[in-house]
């Protein structure tokens, strides 16, 4: 059984990967970010929360900042900081879509 997971998890990474190419990436950010919360990334959730608190924390309108052409809300201007500071850390893997259907394409 944990061999099984091992080689779908192998495969949902490597095809991941592979459905969005940097070159494509870089051209329509949006295109490969989930957006249906509003138009707002992680249907407006603070990025840094998830690796400060280890919580969903909802993000507010009023602390806002946009990484290529993306909006992303926060909880608080110390998130805010933070995020504009080195956003690639905080970035949603596959977009914010679940990498399950992104493996599906």
């Amino acid at each position: 059984m944990t061999y099984r997971l091992f080689t779908v998890a192998a495969a949902i990474i490597a095809m991941g990967g592979a459905a969005m190419p940097a070159s494509a990436v870089a051209a329509e950010p949006t295109k490969y970010v989930n957006l249906k919360g509003g138009g707002v990334a992680l249907h407006g959730y603070d990025a840094v929360a998830y690796f400060d608190r280890s919580a969903a924390v909802k993000g507010s309108p009023a602390y806002t900042a946009s990484y290529q052409g993306i909006r992303y809300q926060f909880a608080d201007a110390a998130s805010k900081a933070k995020f504009e500071a080195s956003p690639q850390r905080y970035l949603p893997v596959y977009g914010g879509f679940c990498a399950y259907g992104v493996a599906q394409g």
